[in-house]
């Protein structure tokens, strides 16, 4: 079974185009009998007590709390997505160890670069 790692700031339940998008996309890849990993920030544009995920056969989500509130200045919002990156990396290397594909996604950044290394550091094919 090929296997892939998703690296995204914003999934769903969390409101947002990327999230709506990638939620179909991983929908159509667990629908090709292909199993996904998605490492993704907790929600920031909704408010939640509890996240309910995603429930598909064949897909995992971790979540990396970032405690961003969007309104907060550029130095906070700048802290919290390099926090992103460093828990994503630790993160990311435990989970790329057996995906045959690593795809990270922008705007934020550090998703994509976080994304980049862990590809390279571990031989993966990215996209």
């Amino acid at each position: 079974m090929k296997k892939v790692l998703i690296l995204i700031d914003n999934f769903t339940p969390d409101l947002g185009a990327a999230s709506f998008r990638f939620e179909s996309i991983v929908k159509n890849l667990v629908n090709k009998k292909i199993k996904v990993k998605v490492l993704c920030s907790s929600p920031n544009r909704i408010n939640l007590k509890k996240i309910e995920e995603l429930q598909l056969e064949n897909l995992e989500v971790y979540r990396i709390n970032n405690n961003i509130d969007l309104k907060s200045g550029i130095v906070l919002k700048s802290l919290a997505y390099f926090k992103f990156l460093i828990e994503s990396l630790k993160v990311g290397f435990k989970l790329s160890g057996d995906v045959d594909l690593i795809i990270a996604t922008t705007p934020q950044l550090f998703v994509g670069v976080s994304g980049a290394f862990i590809s390279l550091k571990k031989k993966k094919n990215s996209y």
